[in-house]
Formats: C-alpha cells, sequence, structure tokens
C-alpha cells in the first residue's frame, strides 16, 4: 500500500476543517464527532471509542513521521510526505483501521454491510459534496451484490489512497470529500 501524493493531498484538504492549511488532532478528532454525531452514535459505545481512537492513533502516526513537530500542526507537505511513508509500513493496518471504523459507524444494523441509505449518510456525514451517491455505490460495490462490504470499502479506501489512476473506485467516490 503505498499513498500517492494527489490523494493524500486531497485527504489533507478535506481534514483541514477550518481551512488554516494545516491539521491538527482537533481536525483528527473533528471528522471522528462528525461521524459519530451524524449516526447517533452513543460516545461511549465500542463504535464511537474505535472510532475516535483510529483517528486519533493515525494523527500521531502523521506526526511520528514529521521531522519536527511545528506544536502539533501539520502542514499539506509534510502530510503527505508522512501519509506515502505509512502507507508503506506497518503502520498502513492502523490507516485501514480507520476505514473499518468508518465501515462500522455506517453499518447501523451490524449486518456486516453498509447500504445505499447507509452510504448516503455516511457520505452527506463526512461533508461529501452532492454527487451521485448510486454511482459511488455502484463503484464501491465490486461484486454487484447491492452491498457494500467491509472489504469492499476498506480496498476502496486503499484504492484511492495508493492508486495514482483517477478512474480507480476509490478516486471516483472519495476524491471529491
Amino acid at each position: 500500500m503505498t499513498s500517492s501524493p494527489s490523494s493524500a493531498e486531497q485527504a489533507f484538504h478535506h481534514l483541514d476543517g477550518d481551512r488554516d492549511g494545516y491539521v491538527t488532532r482537533q481536525d483528527f478528532e473533528r471528522m471522528a464527532r462528525m461521524i459519530i454525531d451524524a449516526f447517533g452514535i452513543d460516545d461511549s459505545s465500542p463504535k464511537a471509542v474505535v472510532l475516535r481512537e483510529g483517528y486519533r492513533r493515525t494523527f500521531e502516526l502523521v506526526l511520528a513521521e514529521m521531522a519536527t513537530h511545528r506544536g502539533g500542526r501539520v502542514g499539506p507537505d509534510e502530510f503527505t510526505s508522512a501519509m506515502v511513508a505509512l502507507s508503506e509500513k506497518e503502520s498502513a493496518a492502523e490507516l485501514r483501521g480507520v476505514c473499518a471504523a468508518e465501515f462500522a459507524a455506517a453499518d447501523q444494523d451490524d449486518d456486516g454491510v453498509i447500504t445505499r441509505t447507509e452510504f448516503a449518510h455516511l457520505l452527506s456525514a463526512v461533508g461529501q459534496p452532492s454527487c451521485d451517491v448510486d454511482a459511488a455505490f455502484d463503484a464501491l460495490d465490486r461484486d454487484r451484490d447491492g452491498w457494500i462490504t467491509r472489504a469492499e470499502y476498506v480496498a476502496a479506501w486503499e484504492d484511492y489512497l495508493v492508486s495514482d489512476n483517477p478512474d480507480s473506485a476509490g478516486a471516483r467516490v472519495f476524491a471529491g470529500l
């Protein structure tokens, strides 16, 4: 899993919630909070705990890759370099874990799949601009069974982070975030 610079740059801009040109622990926490709130997940539930911990851990991994720590603020070039480096290490599994935690949050009925409705809700929760939800869903539903499995969701995120192909399923869905 090797992160492509352009997808890491896009992820940076999506995470930079206050648009100050840096991502901070608060930006990562905000992303987890948006998902938790949108799905009405109890803060003390395992889903909320795992999601918050995943985003917190991802921020810590990014900081650990930086040569200097500007008070916990990460610029776009540093973020991109860190994500590229992280995707090539064993820590890539932790990045996949955050994706799996997002999936679990969206899987409201805990049946192991995300429906079109749950997926639309997730896109809205993370600030996805108006998009063709059906086309996005179909891009991720690789086996065309009408559901997005955890494996399909995580694979799409990985595809987005590692591929320079703008037509990859992950890029078509997540690049607009």
